[in-house]
C-alpha cells in the first residue's frame, strides 16, 4: 500500500512536472489582426512593432538573408490600439503610411492611408450602434468623393445578419450579404 502511494505521487509528480505551461491570453489589441495579414498575440504594454521581411539567396549552398523584401512598423496608443502603421520598400523609403483613430471606448473610427508623399489617397469612417457594433463603413477617396459605403445590421445577440454594399457616390446598392445564424438551445 505504501509502496503504491508512493509509485502514484512519483508519477502525479512527474506529469505535472512535464506538462506544459499555457501562457495567460494575450490582450486584445484594436487593429493589430485586422490590419496585419499574419497576427501574433502580443504580450505587455508594447509602445511598437517594427516587421521584417527579407528575400532568402542561396550562397554557395547555404540560405542566407539577403535583400530586404518589406518592412513594417506599427505603433501603439496606449499599448492596446493601433496608431500607426508604415510599410516601406526594399530601398527604406517609406511607401505608404495609415492613422488610425478611436473614439472615447476604443471603437476604431477611422482609418487613413496616406502616400509617400505625405498626401492622402483614402480613407474610412466607421460608425457604431449604442452596443458597439460597426453599423457603417465608407471609403472615401483623397478628393472626398465616397468610394464605398457598407451598412452592416445585427440580430440581438450582436452577430452581423446583413452587410449591403454600395459603390459610388450614387448609392446604388452592389450587393447584399446574409448571414444565416443558427443557434443551440
Amino acid at each position: 500500500m505504501k509502496r503504491t502511494l508512493i509509485l502514484l505521487l512519483a508519477t502525479l509528480f512527474a506529469v505535472t512536472s512535464f506538462a506544459q505551461v499555457k501562457k495567460a491570453p494575450a490582450p486584445y489589441r484594436q487593429g493589430w489582426d485586422s490590419h496585419w495579414a499574419d497576427p501574433r498575440p502580443l504580450y505587455g504594454n508594447v509602445e511598437s512593432v517594427v516587421y521584417t521581411e527579407y528575400k532568402l539567396k542561396d550562397y554557395f549552398g547555404e540560405i542566407v538573408k539577403g535583400d530586404l523584401n518589406d518592412k513594417a512598423v506599427f505603433k501603439f496608443k496606449r499599448g492596446d490600439v493601433i496608431d500607426e502603421k508604415a510599410e516601406y520598400d526594399s530601398d527604406g523609403s517609406q511607401k505608404w503610411k495609415n492613422l488610425y483613430k478611436y473614439d472615447s471606448v476604443g471603437n476604431e473610427i477611422e482609418w487613413a492611408r496616406y502616400d509617400s508623399d505625405g498626401s492622402l489617397d483614402w480613407k474610412d469612417i466607421y460608425k457604431y450602434d449604442s452596443a458597439g457594433n460597426k453599423i457603417e463603413e465608407a471609403r472615401y477617396n483623397s478628393d472626398g468623393s465616397l468610394d464605398y459605403k457598407d451598412i452592416y445590421k445585427y440580430d440581438s445577440k450582436g452577430n452581423v445578419v446583413e452587410k449591403i454594399s454600395y459603390k459610388t457616390d450614387i448609392m446604388i446598392p452592389q450587393y447584399i450579404r446574409e448571414y444565416k445564424i443558427t443557434y443551440r438551445e
